[in-house]
This record gives structure tokens, C-alpha cells and sequence, in this order.
């Protein structure tokens, strides 16, 4: 079945990027993706997105429109970006079409919380880890990502020390699960939440969340368009392109807000790719 797109989009460039965690690339040019229970492919064509294996099609086809946030009107945003901003109006240009996507808020947490010293693709092997360990399989070698009322299990932190994921990843992903299992956090709350302040500051009250992946979080399942999360590549590739920028991640993310307003993720995704796509150093 086809998802029409009517605006710039980008899937390939989109899925490389820290985004959709649990899509990951095939050799015949598909992206092959976990969704609920289901094994779905998706590859862009020249109308949209062409996707297969959904057992409800039309559903699947609102997810998707959903998760590529096809309701934001991206040449609106770049333009409102772009004003008297020489250098972002070239990036915008060069990778038009980069999105910002809405991931599931519990797996973009747990992505997050695995990136700490680590590359995108380790990550994803990570994830895939804990799936095959505690999710069910639904496919191949894929498995269905466990909840965290399973990974909040005592059980379960045995088996997550077990994986090796480091420096004591197990241990914060449990936390993690600990905090929504005891109804300290709610993350579908923060999806309504309009203070990326307070939004930001209740994910760094969980064990293992730093500034970086609040933001990152906020940004990428908790419609917080203004987050602006810095790590090497974003620090590099604003280094690269301004001058007179604060040294430190947190200085640097507070100037970014500041300078590209409510659409700051957008700004940060493609100054993310900007150095990513030519570097494919570590997250």
C-alpha cells in the first residue's frame, strides 16, 4: 500500500539519524521496521512511502502519517527558520526533507539511555538485544519491544546486566521502568505537557538522564519542537558553520533555542545531518 507525501522528504536520511529506532535497513533498498506486533517494510518511492505487512493497512497508513509527522508543513517551518539565517538556509536546502519524527515515547527513552558513549548502529543492536531477551518474537529475528512493565521486573535487571550494554545501562533502563511502573512518571502525560521546562526537568529526575537525553527525548516523542539537543555531531557542525558559540553542551543548547525558536529540532536535525551524513562518527 502507498502513503502519499506531497512535501520534501527524506526517508533513507531520516531513519539514519537517531530516529525510528527499531527501522533498520535491508540490502534490496527496504527498511524493515517493528510496529506493536507486526513486521512492516517501508521504502519511498516516488509518490510517498510504499509500505507492506500490516494486517490493517488503513491503520497502518494513519501510524505512519503520524510517526513521519506529515501534519507538520515542513517548507513552512524552513522558511520560518531560514529568515536571516544565511547559513541554516543552505543546510535547510541541502537536506530538505529531513524530518522530525514521533517515536514511541518508553522506546525513544530507552534509545537514549543507550547512547551514552555509543554509535547509532551499536545502539540498535542493543535495542534488538533486549527484544530478543525479554519481547516476543514476531518474525525472523525480530521480537516486539517489552514494556516497561516487564523490564521493571527484578528478574528482568539480572537479565539486562547479563546483555553488557555498559556502564550500568541495565541498571537506568530498570530505573526507568521503576519510576512509570510506580506512577512517578507518566510519559503520555508529557506529551500534553506545553513547558519544555518542566518537561525536560522531570526526565532528568530518572537515574541516567542527562540534559542531552531529556532533550532528545522531548524532541523526538514528547512534541517538544523547541528542544535542541547537543551532542558531538550538532557541537561540531554548529563549530563548523558560527562563530561566537558557547563552549559548553548546555550553553550550546540554550543558544539554540534561542536562536531558531519553536522549531529549534528542526534546526538540530539538520545541523545533525549535516555532520553525520559526512562523518558517521559515534552519537
Amino acid at each position: 500500500m502507498e502513503l502519499p507525501i506531497n512535501q520534501p522528504f527524506r526517508l533513507v536520511e531520516t531513519l539514519s539519524c537517531g530516529q525510528g529506532h527499531r527501522w533498520l535497513p535491508r540490502n534490496d533498498g527496504w527498511h524493515e521496521g517493528v510496529v506493536d506486533t507486526e513486521l512492516i517494510t517501508i521504502r519511498q518511492i516516488a509518490s510517498g512511502i510504499e509500505f507492506f505487512g500490516a494486517s490493517d493497512p488503513v491503520a497502518m497508513k494513519a501510524w505512519l502519517h503520524r510517526h513521519f509527522r506529515l501534519d507538520d508543513d515542513v517548507e513552512a517551518i524552513y522558511r520560518e527558520l531560514a529568515q536571516g539565517e544565511s547559513v541554516l538556509a543552505g543546510l535547510l536546502e541541502r537536506h530538505s526533507g529531513i524530518r522530525v519524527m514521533s517515536d514511541d515515547p518508553w522506546e525513544c527513552l530507552v534509545f537514549f539511555i543507550l547512547s551514552a558513549n555509543n554509535n547509532i548502529p551499536r545502539i540498535q543492536r542493543d535495542m534488538e538485544r533486549i527484544a530478543r531477551a525479554f519481547g516476543e518474537p514476531i518474525g525472523g529475528s525480530r521480537s516486539t519491544f517489552p514494556g516497561p512493565g516487564v523490564l521493571g521486573r527484578e528478574s528482568a535487571l539480572v537479565g539486562l546486566e547479563e546483555l553488557n550494554l555498559g556502564l550500568g545501562k541495565g541498571m537506568k533502563i530498570g530505573s526507568a521502568a521503576g519510576e512509570i511502573l510506580s506512577g512517578r512518571l507518566d510519559l503520555e502525560s508529557l506529551v500534553r505537557e506545553p513547558s519544555h521546562r518542566l518537561v525536560t526537568d522531570r526526565l532528568k529526575t530518572i537515574h541516567g538522564v542527562g540534559d542531552k537525553v531529556a532533550n532528545c527525548v522531548a524532541l523526538f516523542s514528547l512534541e517538544q519542537l523547541d528542544s535542541f539537543p547537543v551532542d558531538v555531531h550538532v557541537s561540531r557542525s554548529l563549530a563548523r558553520h558560527y562563530r561566537d558559540i558557547p563552549r559548553s553542551t548546555e550553553g550550546l543548547r540554550k543558544w539554540g533555542q534561542r536562536r531558531f525558536g519553536r522549531y529549534a529540532g528542526y534546526a538540530d536535525a539538520v545541523l545533525f545531518v549535516e555532520d553525520f551524513t559526512s562523518t558517521r562518527f559515534s552519537l
